[in-house]
């Protein structure tokens, strides 16, 4: 009959599972919460371009004397110069 013996037995207790789970789990909500304030930083910059880009456009349109109705309803004013505010 085989004895057990500390020394020999093979594989992890599961105390030290858990620890590495937990260490584990600690890691992915660091990187969680990394990477999703990344992506509000992200979606934050693609509005100001796109805002950038459409104030650009009408500007263009302006210049080259297009009445800009569709973009004011209920007036047939010409669109003279946009201007973003914190741009």
């Amino acid at each position: 009959m085989k004895k057990y013996t500390k020394a020999s037995a093979k594989g992890f207790t599961l105390v030290e599972l858990i620890v590495v789970i937990v260490i584990l789990a600690i890691l992915a909500t660091i990187a969680f919460l990394s990477f999703s304030s990344q992506s509000a930083s992200a979606r934050d910059s693609k509005r100001k371009t796109d805002l950038s880009n459409i104030a650009s456009k009408i500007n263009i349109g302006a210049a080259n004397g297009s009445a800009l109705t569709s973009f004011v309803s209920g007036t047939s004013s010409k669109v003279t110069n946009v201007v973003l505010a914190g741009t």
